[in-house]
């Protein structure tokens, strides 16, 4: 019985010390990534706007988000499709909407954490759509 166990621990011994070892140093790789921060600007896309309504002058194209998340997940290409989408569903043009950007708006690749935005608000403005009238001779 002894012998028995013995042999079973000490059968392909080397494959088994390399798994371990292989098995660390992974895992050594995937800890030792620090986490970092980085600011990155971001598209403001819009959705959901009434086909008679326009957006007014000034409307962000572009917000500044704060980032977290070890580096590899920060990098330039990763965060390439990392936009920000805005609802304007029921918006008019009588007052303004205040959007306070949260990580529900934002699209993030996994790994990534969203800190904060700047600014921390949007302010959209619609205006009604202008059409000319049809010339009639």
């Amino acid at each position: 019985m002894k012998a028995s166990l013995v042999r079973s621990l000490t059968n392909n011994l080397g494959w088994k010390v390399g798994s371990l070892l292989f098995a660390f140093l992974l895992w050594l790789t995937v800890v030792a990534q620090p986490e970092m921060t980085t600011i990155q600007s971001v598209p403001v896309l819009y959705k959901n706007i009434r086909p008679d309504l326009v957006l007014a002058t000034g409307a962000p194209e572009i917000v500044h988000v704060e980032l977290r998340g070890i580096a590899s997940a920060l990098s330039r290409g990763n965060l390439s499709d990392a936009e920000l989408t805005l609802d304007l569903e029921g918006a008019g043009a009588a007052a303004p909407r205040t959007f306070n950007l949260s990580s529900n708006e934002l699209s993030l690749p996994q790994g990534v954490t969203f800190v904060r935005a700047m600014p921390p608000q949007v302010v959209v403005r619609l205006t009604t759509l202008k059409t000319k009238p049809d010339n009639q001779n």
